[in-house]
């Protein structure tokens, strides 16, 4: 799943399953997806953003996304 943040596309999650919608992790396969990308010979790479801004009194990310 992706969000669009200051025109920057944002990999939040990606589905794997169905039912629930459960997933393959992205942080526990960060380095992994950028070996895949600079294998592709591709210069995108993951890069952390911060979505503290958009995060009310007490919230925590998981909050925002689901």
């Amino acid at each position: 799943m992706f969000l669009v943040v200051d025109d920057e596309l944002v990999l939040l999650f990606v589905f794997t399953y169905g039912g629930a919608g459960s997933g393959t992790s992205v942080t526990a396969h960060y380095n992994d997806i950028n070996d895949i990308l600079a294998g592709w010979g591709s210069a995108y790479r993951l890069t952390e953003v911060d979505v503290a801004r958009f995060l009310h009194n007490g919230e925590h990310v998981p909050s925002l996304i689901g």
